[in-house]
């Protein structure tokens, strides 16, 4: 009886180790598969590892009020323009027009909210949170209150269809709510791919 004990033990150590063999040899052909040198990424904490779309549409020519944002995109052109330029047009010569962090205290006086709400073409408020300031009627100026946060959009635009009263906006958020430069031209990619959508 001892030695049927002892003889089962020893069949049941070697069927483990044969198992155990065989799950190191499983992992060990697996990981000859992949380069040495591959990171280890996880693609849900790690930005790095998810590829952002570029923008592959027509070209566009974007007005910029402050300095123009470095892009990816080689067919998106940006001019610097004045608030004084775009109240002395009789027609808009962009696609759309951004307004830069460091001139939305100006972009949200009163005498240009009319301009936004009015324009057939988008112009769009790059780290502001909210439309309010630049198109309330009430005096409400632009302070840090209304620069982006995390949970907010980073981008808000605005445009008038012709020919109808309805008021469009239009919200960009960024990846993971993260502000990094990948994130943010990753917004930039989706913002142009709007404007061409709108071809306004």
């Amino acid at each position: 009886m001892k030695r049927l004990l002892i003889l089962c033990i020893t069949i049941g150590f070697a069927l483990i180790g044969c198992d155990n063999d065989s799950t190191i040899s499983i992992v060990r052909n697996q990981m000859k598969d992949k380069p040495e040198n591959t990171p280890v990424t996880n693609r849900l904490d790690n930005s790095n590892a998810v590829e952002f779309e570029l923008y592959n549409g027509k070209a566009l020519r974007i007005g910029v009020i402050g300095n123009p944002p470095e892009v990816r995109e080689g067919q998106v052109e940006f001019e610097e323009i004045t608030f004084d330029g775009l109240i002395k047009w009789k027609k808009n010569p962009y696609d759309a027009i951004f307004v830069m962090p460091e001139n939305l205290t100006e972009a949200s006086e009163s005498q240009y909210s009319n301009l936004y709400l009015r324009s057939t073409v988008p112009y769009f408020f790059i780290s502001a949170r909210s439309l309010i300031p630049f198109t309330s009627s009430e005096n409400i100026e632009y302070s840090d209150t209304w620069h982006w946060e995390p949970g907010f959009t980073y981008t808000n635009g605005v445009y008038n269809q012709t020919n109808e009263e309805k008021l469009n906006r239009l919200g960009f958020g960024l990846y993971n709510d993260e502000k990094t430069d990948a994130h943010i031209n990753a917004m930039y990619s989706l913002v142009f791919k709007k404007i061409e959508e709108l071809d306004l």
